[in-house]
């Protein structure tokens, strides 16, 4: 625990002025940089989502004790300010029941749309853009700190995915391609890639092999937009050249 019992925290600090804060400054920016060449007659939208502001992950949370700006507060001074009709921002929420918050993870994208009040807009549309976008994999604090932590580097170690068997008259392994690709270019050990495929079980290739299966098909399956990886496939099947004689008498 650091000396004094202060804790430190990644995200933004609380606005104490109504403009001198990274939201107002965003959405500032944002109004005279992307929208100034738009017509007057257009609807002007400005899409801002919490990558680890405090100020924009409770957005509606306010001080008693008025010394500080809710994110609510902010953007709305904004719209008063400056001739932008919509306000959308972007949160992800993770869902918890009231008895047991911490059993339930699952997180889903919250939009908090914020409109001029000097025009009527219909912003019921814009909520079904929750249920288009895939489902956000961190809150906004958690992808802060891990970029901070430079773990989505090109050069960092790839987010794998996980590893599939199946059994019967043909066996087959799917597992992550880029795993396999970093240990073929040496970026990784075969102990690292034994541990993460295998985990502390027998090594399934060499069992395989000394069962009298042999590799006969190899593919590439697609795991999906929302991956950073696919899958690469193996199906082995018995092959009499890599089996046991069998003496029949």
């Amino acid at each position: 625990m650091p000396e004094g019992f202060n804790f430190f925290s990644s995200m933004p600090a609380l606005a104490y002025d109504i403009e001198k804060n990274p939201v107002y400054q965003t959405l500032k920016d944002k109004a005279k940089k992307q929208l100034s060449a738009i017509p007057s007659n257009a609807l002007k939208v400005i899409f801002i989502a919490d990558a680890g502001s405090l100020i924009l992950r409770q957005l509606t949370q306010k001080d008693p004790t008025r010394r500080y700006k809710s994110g609510q507060e902010i953007i709305e001074y904004f719209l008063s300010k400056y001739s932008v009709d919509l306000v959308c921002v972007f949160s992800s929420k993770r869902q918890s029941t009231s008895l047991y918050p911490s059993l339930n993870k699952n997180l889903f994208w919250n939009i908090s749309i914020f409109a001029n009040k000097d025009k009527n807009i219909d912003c019921s549309r814009l909520k079904e853009l929750a249920e288009i976008l895939p489902l956000p994999r961190f809150e906004g604090y958690q992808a802060k700190s891990l970029h901070q932590q430079g773990l989505f580097e090109p050069t960092a170690r790839g987010w794998y995915l996980g590893v599939h068997t199946t059994t019967g008259k043909d066996l087959t392994m799917k597992m992550s391609s880029r795993i396999l690709l970093e240990l073929l270019a040496g970026k990784i050990s075969q102990e690292h890639f034994g541990s993460y495929v295998f985990g502390k079980n027998t090594n399934l290739f060499k069992h395989w092999l000394d069962m009298g299966y042999t590799l006969a098909d190899l593919k590439i399956e697609n795991a999906g937009i929302d991956e950073d990886d696919d899958y690469v496939v193996f199906k082995f099947q018995k092959d009499p050249a890599a089996s046991e004689l069998e003496v029949v008498s």
